[in-house]
């Protein structure tokens, strides 16, 4: 803080306040104050309507900080109610699914108990000191850039599913898998305007679950075959009549990425068709 005799003396006083009509006098509170973020609210007058004015605008200032405080407290928690339960209800997440929603610059404005872990102990995201996030895992971390720079760019429909390991392999060794998809507030029943406050950008809902552990038909698969784990997850996809458009956006590659894929395991398994896979991991599962 600046007494008045020490801000009257400032470059910035004399060559920014003053010629704005002096507006150096008036006040404001702080609402709340966490590791994330800070959010006050205040407003200034002019030095010569100090006398008039200062004393009633605090008084009011004083009066409405408990209310705001108390409203943005409740809009919080049915914001972050309302968001879990819209995906539980879609079947997108469960009481261990991790949710955060972020902003196009990485910028954390709101993780759910699960997420708010992961970002403590550092193993899948990590939390920077100015509230931004990423993963542990590069190939996620790029992941998440590439959706955000989309975000930024006004790319419609943003999503995007891809896999993040933990920095503690040995506890979880089959890591996670990340769902993100744009977010728009408007089409949510509870405003998340607590969630989103001062922020006029895009933002990107994000979804972390553990990932299920490799079938025993998947390994027995890639083993038989010599299959790399890429090339193992578009046979199967192919096997459950899947086409390559949809291996390609759900493990967020380009389509050539999945025909490549394709044509290597086809010649691993010395098959010349499609319907060839589905007899092979059919026999697999008999």
């Amino acid at each position: 803080m600046c007494g008045d005799d020490d801000l009257f003396r400032t470059e910035f006083y004399n060559d920014w306040v003053v010629p704005q009509e002096n507006l150096a006098v008036g006040g404001g509170a702080l609402l709340f104050k966490d590791e994330k973020r800070t959010v006050a609210f205040g407003g200034n007058m002019r030095l010569k309507d100090a006398d008039k004015l200062q004393r009633t605008w605090l008084q009011t200032v004083s009066f409405l900080t408990p209310h705001l405080q108390q409203a943005f407290e409740i809009a919080r928690v049915l914001a972050s109610q309302s968001l879990e339960r819209d995906l539980l209800h879609k079947g997108d997440m469960s009481g261990e699914t991790a949710l955060l929603l972020v902003a196009d610059n990485g910028f954390v404005l709101h993780a759910n108990d699960v997420a708010a872990g992961m970002l403590s102990s550092g193993s899948v995201l990590r939390n920077s000191h100015n509230g931004r996030m990423s993963f542990a895992d590069s190939h996620a971390e790029a992941m998440l850039e590439h959706c955000l720079s989309k975000l930024r760019a006004g790319h419609p429909g943003v999503s995007a599913t891809f896999p993040a390991r933990t920095m503690r392999l040995a506890a979880y060794p089959d890591g996670y898998t990340v769902r993100a998809i744009a977010f728009d507030p408007t089409m949510h029943n509870v405003s998340p305007f607590p969630l989103t406050l001062g922020y006029v950008g895009q933002s990107l809902l994000v979804t972390i679950t553990r990932a299920e552990p490799e079938s025993s038909d998947l390994q027995a698969l890639a083993t038989e075959h010599g299959l790399t784990a890429a090339e193992t997850k578009i046979v199967l996809g192919i096997a459950e009549g899947k086409t390559q458009a949809e291996l390609a956006h759900e493990r967020s590659v380009s389509i050539h990425t999945v025909r490549n894929q394709l044509k290597s395991a086809m010649s691993k398994m010395s098959v010349r068709r499609q319907a060839d896979i589905v007899r092979v991991v059919g026999r697999l599962k008999s």
